[in-house]
């Protein structure tokens, strides 16, 4: 800098959380699309009284990264601290995670992944700051106890141990009803009194528990277009069939389908287990590579059967009429079900099943290890949230051979572009 630059820069101060920092103005101005050094905005943190900058609620070991980035225009990642306290921070100064450098972003990059993917399994709850759940309303409260969002209350493992209860007493009554007594009768027909009695009850309390949700939900019509209360309504229409009468026999058949969300409604209460959130969690974090995997497998079945109706479609009486018939084959043989429903004839027909098979195999057990090691993840996350086993030091020892999946990671800006 000349001296004629240095007489005319001025030196700002900035006083972040009682840590002095300085740079000339002129450094700065090189961002001047930056939030925090904006004209307009920087003397909103201006104290006329001591001539500094005030950022009190910003974090002086990450500052000193930010201004940094200002100096040299190279943004780097702590090796040590919270990821989402620097984003924060790059978020207050208008900063993009794309900017980090080269030799930081990968180990960003990780870290943020582990971050993204404990808060998406994170309990609801565990996202409050203290003394939130204090200013709740009687009826906030009330729909957390039924949502089943609030940990470490009495209140709320009754109620989720009542409803489990419930729930799988109604799914038991629907398994022992379909049950034959005798050669001609069932046990609904047989002890007709019991259900005459079960079934009032389970309307009453199923009633009751959609009518609250609905009435206790932010918006009633949201949760009445909700899965969960499509399941619970069809699941009370389930029960109200069983008192009508006078209803025609093919319409009785269709109406009695609704049966099968009595089994579905245990899954509203699966939730409450980290092993079953975590499942999925992987599921869904994994849903396109299974997409991929379901197209793939198909292809693969296609081309299989193709060939094996063309080997065994001049065997007399053969099961191979048609490529679709030799689709079902395929499918069984790679699965490794082995129905033996069909059968290949020919020398070059049992060659290709034996193929067949090996290919099965190997495209499932790709997707095992992926989905298993991306549940170990979730689950150890879920383990160090609540302080388990896996919780200890800085979860180096956790460190994935896979990177996350679920995490849509912003595309790197090369150097010559920035």
């Amino acid at each position: 800098m000349s001296t004629r630059t240095a007489c005319e820069d001025v030196r700002l101060v900035f006083n972040v959380n009682g840590v002095r920092f300085e740079a000339w103005k002129s450094v700065l101005e090189r961002h001047p699309r930056d939030p925090c050094w904006a004209g307009t905005r920087r003397r909103r943190f201006y104290n006329i009284f001591t001539g500094e900058y005030m950022f009190e609620d910003q974090d002086p070991d990450l500052f000193r990264y930010i201004l940094s980035y200002y100096r040299t225009n190279k943004l780097h990642f702590p090796p040590t601290g919270c990821v989402r306290s620097y984003n924060q921070q790059l978020s207050f100064f208008g900063i993009m995670p794309e900017l980090i450098d080269d030799c930081c972003y990968e180990h960003w990059r990780v870290k943020n992944a582990k971050e993204v993917t404990r808060s998406k399994i994170r309990r609801p709850a565990e996202l409050a700051l203290n003394g939130v759940l204090d200013t709740k309303t009687c009826r906030m409260k009330m729909s957390d106890l039924l949502q089943v969002a609030v940990r470490n209350q009495t209140a709320t493992d009754v109620l989720r141990y009542l409803g489990c209860y419930f729930v799988l007493s109604a799914v038991i009554c629907t398994i022992v009803e379909s049950l034959k007594a005798t050669e001609n009768k069932r046990f609904r027909e047989m002890y007709h009194w019991i259900f005459d009695v079960v079934d009032p009850f389970f309307t009453a309390v199923f009633s009751a528990e959609y009518l609250l949700r609905m009435l206790l939900a932010q918006s009633s019509l949201q949760f009445v277009r909700s899965v969960t209360g499509v399941i619970d309504l069809f699941v009370i229409l389930s029960y109200v069939l069983n008192f009508l009468r006078g209803v025609n026999s093919t319409v009785r058949s269709i109406l009695s389908l609704t049966r099968i969300f009595r089994t579905l409604k245990i899954l509203q209460y699966a939730k409450v287990s980290h092993g079953v959130r975590c499942l999925y969690h992987t599921l869904s974090t994994l849903a396109g590579e299974l997409v991929y995997l379901m197209f793939g497998i198909a292809l693969v079945s296609v081309t299989f059967a193709t060939i094996f109706y063309y080997f065994e479609k001049q065997v007399p009486n053969t099961s191979y009429s048609s490529i679709p018939s030799s689709f079902w084959f395929t499918i069984v043989t790679m699965t490794t079900l082995g129905y033996g429903d069909l059968i290949p004839m020919t020398p070059q027909g049992k060659l290709l099943a034996g193929v067949c098979a090996l290919a099965g195999v190997i495209l499932m057990s790709v997707p095992v290890t992926i989905i298993v090691t991306t549940f170990n993840r979730c689950y150890r996350s879920a383990a160090w949230r609540g302080g388990g086993a896996d919780a200890d030091g800085d979860d180096k020892s956790q460190t994935e051979a896979i990177e996350p999946f679920s995490v849509s990671m912003p595309k790197r800006i090369p150097d010559s572009a920035r």
